[in-house]
């Protein structure tokens, strides 16, 4: 299993559209050129994120992770939801966990 620890910058109402906050457990999609992974979100310090907020999370992706995705520390990526565009991201950390059922 893959996590990142990234810090996002939830685009304003303006921008997104969207005025209500997003909640931790929320899902989203990691979008990265034209890769595009279901994942979770986890807040470090809040239950939740208005639009305009910056805050660092961590990401756990719902799926497999493509090959041709080479996940490291700097990576901008956005974030996105099926009608918008909800934050631009920056990767931290990639932490990789042993499956623990095989």
């Amino acid at each position: 299993m893959i996590e990142l620890e990234v810090r996002l910058h939830f685009f304003p109402e303006e921008k997104s559209g969207r005025y209500t906050p997003i909640f931790e457990g929320s899902s989203a999609a990691f979008l990265y050129r034209d890769i595009r992974l279901n994942c979770q979100l986890i807040f470090e310090d809040r239950e939740f994120a208005y639009p305009g907020e910056e805050c660092r999370a961590r990401i756990r992706f719902l799926e497999g992770m493509p090959a041709e995705l080479k996940l490291h520390m700097g990576l901008d990526f956005a974030l996105t939801s099926p009608e918008t565009e909800l934050a631009s991201g920056l990767v931290l950390k990639v932490n990789t966990f042993e499956n623990e059922f095989g």
